[in-house]
């Protein structure tokens, strides 16, 4: 089984969050000959995944695992050099190599190395890519010596570490039979890992999954909220507030658009188009930026769940830009408070803007049986909405106190054991079960886990609104101290803010002229994003940081001083009205 990992151009942002760091890796041989090999370096790939289950990879940090230095045999250093293999070895049960190898070389990929990109060409059939292209992970068939792209043959590096002999779907066809190594446990992500024994449960799986049905939480009724969709609008929102969360089980009155039934995985390939690349999440592992198409997704959810060796989990998937988006629309109270839907209504952006439109309110999850998604909260403080179209999901729930804001933070900067604790054991966690056809809304600031019990389809969104911008602030200042990659952040944000004081210094404005009390929402939360821009566009830097900066405002409000101008002169007037006296905290 050869294995490939090559790449010729530098990555772009999104790219770099998946690169890794280059490993040296010494040439192990008792041959005399290659007592002088030189030094082979490999690239190794082990991201772990913090992204967002509800309907981003939200706001997670860069946390980068690192292989311990392995020798290789000289036959896997040296793969042009032959070394003589019986015939009859490949029937034979071949002894397992260490647990810990990074490539495993199976005879005839042993023999014979593609000497040039033609040799290497992947051959499957509905390969979306340039056949020829070497920047992808690639792997070998031990029978017929083809070459695959990882994504065209279902399979991730890390997953082929588990093979002594891989197979291509015609070998197998014919007759061949892949060979795995045998598991040293059941509880850690590397399956193969030494001396597993004493070592704690990780996330993901088998023994976590065990243990989490076990695990005696504290009951939702206490922070949930329960309505039927007719009663949750624009005025409920404003007069009760949005800190808890919102259970939905009619939806009727909710004005939420989706697909009529039936509407299947193969009706969401279809309508977004099936050569479609997205990024999965290997569950077991925890590995994320899995790269697949659609259609090969598609034909991996057609398998029973037991016959699937992994456990893959869509969550990033927005479709606003799609065919899919005319047949699903947020709940009306959602685009009432969002703040992309309201200043982004027009999405012809003027070609000189330094700013796109952020699409991030329609997400499509497709998650297979037993997905979980570890703790996290979404980018921005950005509140959720989330329909079970079909299956059932599981959410862990910890409250937003300051305290326990604080624990996320900690167990998100313990990059070495983070996987290994269950946050839910450290503070009190409310367990929530849904089920098909139900709705909910998750205000800003919520930090949770996923879990999915059978195979589901979810549509959802994220919204950044008027109702939580200190929450969202603060959120969006951990993202800086974890230094949490842009690709789990929130396009734009501060751009989107600036449109957000203009018109809220506008309700502010006609209040005054008036004569009327602003309401508590409006003072509440204009003040710090008031205090935040001024201090934003004010802040010390290099020309470059300012510039930048400058380029986030939008061109119509003549790089905000007017605006600020205006907030300072009622500033004075909003300090004598009662509501403003908790401004600048969060809501929870």
């Amino acid at each position: 089984m050869g294995l490939k990992k090559l790449g010729k151009n530098k990555p772009d942002r999104e790219q770099q969050h998946f690169m890794n760091k280059s490993k040296t890796f010494k040439v192990v041989t008792d041959n005399p000959a290659l007592k002088n090999a030189p030094i082979l370096e490999n690239k190794v790939e082990d991201r772990k995944r913090r992204s967002s289950e509800s309907v981003s990879s939200g706001n997670k940090k860069k946390s980068v695992a690192v292989d311990p230095k392995t020798p290789l045999t000289a036959e896997e250093a040296l793969p042009n050099i032959k070394a003589p293999v019986a015939e009859e070895e490949r029937s034979q049960s071949p002894t397992p190599t260490s647990a810990s190898e990074r490539h495993k070389t199976g005879r005839r990929s042993a023999e014979k190395k593609p000497e040039s990109n033609n040799s290497s060409t992947c051959i499957a059939s509905d390969c979306p890519k340039d056949p020829n292209l070497d920047e992808d992970f690639m792997i070998q068939c031990d029978e017929c010596d083809e070459w695959f792209h990882g994504m065209c043959a279902f399979i991730t590096e890390k997953q082929s570490n588990a093979y002594v002999w891989w197979f291509c779907t015609e070998c197998i066809a014919k007759g061949q039979k892949p060979q795995k190594k045998p598991r040293t446990n059941n509880h850690r992500h590397d399956y193969y890992e030494p001396r597993p024994s004493k070592k704690p449960t990780q996330c993901g799986t088998e023994r976590f999954f065990e243990e989490l049905s076990t695990k005696n939480l504290a009951p939702i009724v206490d922070v949930l909220i329960r309505k039927p969709g007719r009663e949750i609008d624009l005025d409920y929102m404003h007069n009760n507030g949005f800190t808890k969360p919102i259970l939905i089980d009619d939806r009727a009155g909710l004005d939420l658009i989706i697909p009529e039934r039936p509407f299947t995985y193969d009706d969401v390939v279809k309508t977004i188009g099936e050569n479609t690349q997205v990024l999965a999440i290997d569950v077991t592992t925890q590995e994320d930026g899995v790269p697949l198409t659609l259609k090969s997704y598609l034909r991996y959810m057609m398998q029973p769940p037991e016959e699937r060796e992994v456990t893959l989990n869509i969550i990033s998937l927005e479709f606003s830009k799609t065919e899919l988006s005319k047949l699903v629309q947020p709940p009306r109270v959602v685009k009432e408070l969002s703040w992309v839907d309201r200043f982004f209504e027009n999405e012809d952006i003027l070609p000189e803007a330094s700013y796109d439109r952020p699409d991030v309110q329609k997400y499509c999850l497709m998650s297979a049986k037993d997905s979980y998604t570890d703790f996290h909260i979404d980018f921005g403080g950005t509140s959720v909405w989330y329909h079970i179209f079909k299956g059932k999901k599981t959410f862990f729930f910890i409250e937003p106190t300051p305290e326990n804001l604080a624990l996320y933070k900690s167990w998100m900067e313990d990059e070495t054991h983070q996987s290994e604790r269950f946050l839910g054991d450290e503070t009190t966690c409310h367990r929530l079960d849904l089920v098909e056809g139900q709705t909910i809304l998750m205000p800003s600031g919520w930090i949770h886990a996923v879990f999915t019990p059978e195979d589901s389809l979810v549509f959802g969104g994220n919204f950044l609104h008027d109702l939580a911008v200190p929450n969202q602030l603060a959120i969006m200042d951990m993202e800086d101290q974890l230094q949490t990659p842009d690709r789990y952040r929130f396009p734009h944000f501060y751009t989107v803010c600036w449109f957000a004081l203009s018109e809220m210094v506008g309700q502010l404005e006609d209040c005054f002229e008036q004569a009327k009390e602003p309401p508590a929402w409006l003072t509440q939360n204009i003040v710090p994003l008031y205090v935040r821009l001024k201090a934003w566009i004010e802040a010390d830097g290099d020309l470059e940081k300012q510039k930048l900066r400058k380029a986030e405002i939008p061109d119509t409000l003549a790089e905000g001083k007017e605006i600020l101008k205006k907030m300072d002169n009622f500033v004075k007037r909003l300090a004598k009205i009662k509501s403003v006296a908790d401004a600048g905290k969060c809501t929870v």
